[in-house]
């Protein structure tokens, strides 16, 4: 693989229903153009695509990683759920994932979105899986304020309350997400450009998300 290297962890494909309309075979050519040695398959609310992108990634020799962009119930605004990104690392996670999913389908259906609930991941744990923050739409807020304002740094990645954090879970398994935002035509990276405190004090990886 080059060096430096660049994945894309965060791809919905037109098994994503509500908002994704890339075509599978057209999202791995690419990747295989581009030499990049793996790609991840994160549709919104479901993992419908899992064994048509697996096969087609192997066969361009891409390595498929498997994941899925979740809702989380936000408790306070039921109308706005945050948005967590769970990667697959092992047969365990995958196992997890499928659990997690199939219990929001069946137990936690809101206005016909299947969300899942910070407790279920701090009761049963995330083994075999890695959580991005969710970007804009965690809850997590990193960011730095109209025209380069304070820093509020890391909010989040919590219970409500404090009782519970996803901290608390494997280090090595949770990565914060900071955004760009759009002022005017400019695009800024406040989490790259301004302290994070709370990602470096808390040995928090960062990936970038757009």
């Amino acid at each position: 693989m080059p060096q430096p290297s660049f994945v894309h962890l965060r791809l919905h494909s037109e098994y994503s229903i509500v908002d994704g309309i890339v075509r599978l075979d057209d999202a791995v050519a690419c990747a295989a153009a581009d030499a990049m040695g793996a790609l991840a398959l994160t549709d919104l609310g479901n993992v419908f695509g899992m064994v048509d992108f697996y096969k087609a990634a192997r066969k361009r020799g891409v390595k498929p990683i498997v994941g899925c962009d979740v809702w989380i119930t936000n408790e306070a605004e039921r109308d706005k759920p945050h948005r967590l990104l769970l990667l697959v690392r092992s047969h365990a996670g995958y196992l997890r994932l499928s659990e997690l999913l199939t219990r929001a389908y069946r137990d936690n259906q809101y206005r016909g979105r299947a969300e899942l609930r910070r407790e279920w991941l701090a009761a049963g744990g995330g083994e075999g899986l890695i959580a991005l923050s969710g970007a804009a739409a965690g809850d997590v807020r990193c960011h730095g304020g109209v025209g380069g304002g304070a820093s509020r740094g890391v909010v989040g990645f919590g219970v409500a309350g404090g009782s519970t954090t996803w901290w608390g879970h494997r280090r090595d398994s949770r990565c914060v997400a900071p955004t760009a935002h759009h002022e005017e035509k400019h695009i800024r990276w406040p989490c790259l450009s301004l302290p994070c405190p709370n990602c470096s004090t808390r040995s928090a990886p960062v990936t970038v998300s757009t």
